[in-house]
């Protein structure tokens, strides 16, 4: 049994049942998340499986973001929830980003918090080039809705039809996953780059 919490003794109970547990909190970063892949390889058997996922995985994230243009200078904001809660670049999901070079808007936010909730404020002033949704699917937020929120409308990300709304699945989940979440930013960072040289 894999688990990521300890949630109302579970370990415990589970020993008891005589069943093996494998606790894995949340992966604080890349390198944490590849260390639990091969920890899993480790508890079932699959050593040298699990090596070669690692590494699938991480080449393929480095040529995901060989492909990207360059994200220098390009900020985001990446929506956790419709109440604005996001991550800084502290966290997994904000080290993928910040591989293609991109700015996290909620690195400048006060209160240390590795996953932060703004305001609507805060984040139409820092004026995102460009706005993830991971909310799309448990809250069925729309590019369409976060156009209509008040303010919102003068973002460039909103201007630059800019909002994409994530597979949160992907985004959200640490693992092999990872490399689906890259190659999503890579995508939307090449779509971005000919629209606007279309444009």
């Amino acid at each position: 049994m894999v688990a990521s919490d300890d949630t109302g003794d579970l370990v415990s109970g589970l020993e008891k049942a005589r069943v093996p547990t494998l606790l894995l909190p949340a992966a604080a970063d890349l390198e944490e998340s590849y260390s639990q892949m091969e920890r899993v390889g480790q508890a079932t058997g699959h050593v040298e499986e699990a090596e070669g996922l690692v590494e699938e995985t991480r080449s393929g994230i480095e040529q995901a973001v060989a492909d990207a243009p360059d994200a220098e200078g390009i900020s985001y904001f990446h929506e956790l929830d419709p109440s604005l809660y996001t991550t800084t670049s502290d966290t997994f999901i904000g080290q993928v980003y910040e591989l293609f070079g991109l700015e996290n808007v909620a690195d400048g936010a006060k209160g240390g918090d590795d996953y932060p909730q703004l305001s609507s404020e805060y984040v139409v002033g820092a004026e995102p080039d460009m706005v993830f949704l991971a909310d799309g699917q448990c809250c069925d937020v729309a590019a369409s809705d976060v156009a209509k929120r008040p303010g919102w409308e003068q973002v460039p990300a909103v201007t630059d039809d800019q909002v994409h709304v994530l597979d949160e699945d992907i985004a959200s989940r640490w693992g092999p996953r990872t490399l689906d979440f890259a190659q999503q930013v890579s995508e939307l960072l090449q779509e971005r780059e000919a629209a606007l040289a279309g444009g």
